[in-house]
């Protein structure tokens, strides 16, 4: 009976396989398992800037968000030049393009951010903003990993996630014009049922392990 329930509660957590991962913000990708990434962004094969985006990614648990941005060419804080690289995304978590922070990576694209996560290396941490007034006000200090990938993170406290958010990423190769950014993508939340099942599931499987 307790491997049959065993099963029960691995099927609940592989039905949900991209959700209820606990990421350790590291740069390292192993933890993300089979998560799809949300857009493929092509490569544009930059003369001065080291590298650019490639694949983005986005999960959460049950307290934090999680973002993962994977390059064309080896994540490095620094450009070929010396120059500081930075990394962002920014959520607009109303999905109304009309309503928030513009941040203008995209000339092509208008966008309305209600939250900003960025990594700058001068500042040395990860600055989470409320931009839902259309400025930037900072809340806090997020997570930030850098070696194969890039990963940035942010407690669900700040970012007031009511449903699914479309959002963009960018970065900065302090060589303009070959800065780069991402098409606008949707990062779809699940249902708060889905969000508890996937718990129970969690929580049954790590208990009935313990007793088999």
């Amino acid at each position: 009976m307790t491997g049959k329930l065993l099963i029960l509660a691995t099927g609940l957590l592989a039905a949900t396989a991209s959700w209820g991962l606990t990421i350790t913000v590291d740069g390292l990708a192993g933890d993300w398992g089979a998560t799809a990434p949300l857009t493929t962004d092509p490569d544009e094969a930059f003369q001065l800037a080291p590298y650019d985006i490639s694949d983005i990614f986005a999960t959460m648990d049950a307290t934090d968000f999680f973002f993962r941005m994977d390059t064309y060419g080896t994540p490095t804080l620094e450009g070929e030049q010396g120059q500081m690289v930075f990394f962002a995304v920014c959520l607009d978590t109303d999905q109304n393009s009309a309503t928030g922070y513009n941040p203008g990576w995209d000339p092509g694209t208008t966008f309305g951010g209600e939250v900003l996560i960025t990594y700058m290396p001068s500042h040395g941490m990860t600055g989470v903003y409320d931009c839902s007034s259309g400025s930037l006000v900072p809340v806090g200090i997020g997570g930030f990993g850098i070696g194969e990938t890039v990963e940035l993170s942010a407690p669900l406290a700040w970012l007031n996630l009511t449903g699914n958010v479309d959002l963009m990423a960018f970065l900065d190769n302090a060589s303009t014009p070959e800065d780069d950014f991402t098409s606008v993508v949707t990062f779809e939340i699940p249902e708060p049922t889905t969000m508890l099942l996937l718990g129970v599931g969690a929580v049954f499987a790590s208990v009935l392990r313990r007793k088999s």
